[in-house]
């Protein structure tokens, strides 16, 4: 596990060199029980890269209110942004992976994930975003957390 979390970072890191930071997330998340487990909520914080024009690169960090157990998601996420959308509207796919940690008295879990889904952002000016996003979560290993994914947030621009 420790070489997964390791190859992480060092991916997270040269990406650096090869982008610009576009823009800082702050989120609310929801795992949803539309498919899936039961809801919990939950907060989140990225980044977003632009590597080339329309395609970003979201690292991110979510932490979910349990009171039972302690729960989170370290991940990267690859967005092509479709701009051709009515009004300021932009659509884009979500395809990444990272690592979901469970931790309660009797459990202490790292298992890898893989995020497939949508999402749409609106501009409201110059520095702010708003967007939402829904995903289907694969968490390997556990079909009890493995589920539906739903987040809205607002985004600051550079």
């Amino acid at each position: 596990m420790k070489k997964i979390l390791l190859t992480l970072v060092c991916c997270l890191m040269s990406l650096t060199a090869f982008a610009q930071i576009k823009s800082i997330e702050i989120m609310a998340d929801y795992r949803a029980g539309i498919i899936g487990p039961k809801g919990d909520p939950g907060i989140g914080v990225g980044l977003t890269w632009e590597l080339a024009e329309n395609f970003d690169v979201v690292p991110r960090f979510h932490w979910y209110l349990d009171n039972d157990a302690t729960k989170f998601n370290a991940e990267i996420d690859f967005h092509y942004n479709f701009t051709e959308i009515s009004g300021n509207f932009y659509l884009y796919p979500i395809v990444g992976g990272g690592l979901y940690h469970f931790f309660s008295d009797e459990h202490n879990r790292i298992k890898a994930l893989a995020n497939l889904g949508g999402g749409i952002g609106y501009p409201l000016n110059d520095h702010f975003n708003l967007f939402g996003e829904i995903k289907y979560q694969i968490i390997a290993g556990e079909t009890s957390v493995s589920g539906t994914y739903i987040s809205a947030g607002l985004s600051y621009c550079f």
